[in-house]
Formats: structure tokens, sequence, C-alpha cells
């Protein structure tokens, strides 16, 4: 209480508040530099290498670490499709599609597990989402995608290939 009181009353309110303010961030600044973040390529080689149940405790304790981002919610989906776990892949794209909605990679994914469980109107969706491609690989890839889902023709017509 005394410290409320202190915070609302007088002169120099302004400068108490601001004061607090830093103070707040040095805490949360020191927390973070504490809580140790995993690796996530640490994680990705241990999907690689078929070390599923390794990289998922990485995975978890850097979800678990603060404010997840996009990048996290990627690499955790890639996990989860690389450790044949697609319903669960779908739920951290989803994620990164709620913040980013055309990105590439979740959105490939996502039309790669739609193509598999044979929902081409969901993978039509999720590549149609992904903008213009124009890296190579990526295009073929569409393209192989599209065509997987009895697509092409939509695919000619969104890239304007022949």
């Amino acid at each position: 209480e005394a410290g409320i009181s202190w915070l609302a009353g007088g002169r120099n309110r302004s400068l108490r508040v601001l004061l607090l303010g830093h103070l707040l961030a040095g805490v949360w600044f020191a927390r973070a530099q504490t809580t140790p973040q995993p690796d996530l390529r640490v994680a990705a080689r241990l999907d690689e290498e078929g070390k599923c149940a390794a990289s998922e405790a990485l995975y978890r304790r850097a979800l678990a670490g603060g404010s997840p981002t996009v990048v996290l919610w990627n690499n955790t989906g890639n996990h989860y499709v690389a450790c044949g776990q697609p319903a669960k892949a779908r739920e951290y794209f989803a994620l990164v599609l709620k913040r980013v909605p055309t990105h590439g990679n979740a959105n490939l994914q996502l039309a790669r597990l739609a193509v598999e469980a044979k929902d081409n109107g969901s993978a039509v969706k999720y590549l149609g989402a992904m903008g213009a491609v124009k890296e190579p690989g990526l295009l073929a890839e569409t393209g192989a995608l599209y065509g997987r889902a009895g697509c092409f023709s939509e695919w000619r017509r969104e890239t304007g290939s022949r």
C-alpha cells in the first residue's frame, strides 16, 4: 500500500511511473536472460535424425519459455510433420497463419497435409494463400502439390505457366 501511495501521490508522479517501468523492464529482461532458450537448430537436427522425443522436449521448453514467435510455431509445426503427428502440426501452422497469412512454409506444409488427407479444396486454398512464388524449387513443389490435388490448371493460371 505504501508503494502505491508513493507512485500515485504528489509531485514528480511521471518520473516515478517512468522509474517503475524501467524497474519492471529490468526484472523482465533479467528473467529472460536467465531462462535459456533451447537451440532450435539442435531440435531440427534431432528431428532429421528421427529423435523425436529428444526434440519434443526442446520445443516444449521453448514454448514454455515466454512469448512464442512465428518462427518457433513454424519450427514446432515442422517437428510434428517430421515426427508423423499431422494434427499437432496443423495446430502450430494455424497459429503461424493467424499472424502471417501468406507464410510460405506454413501454407505449403498445410497444403501437403491436406493433399495427403485427400482434402484437395483445402490444399488449393493454402497454396493460393502463399501469394506469388518466385523461388524455382518452391515453384516446382507448389506445382506438384497442385497436380496431386488434381488442380494443375489452377497452378498454371496463378503462375502464368504454360
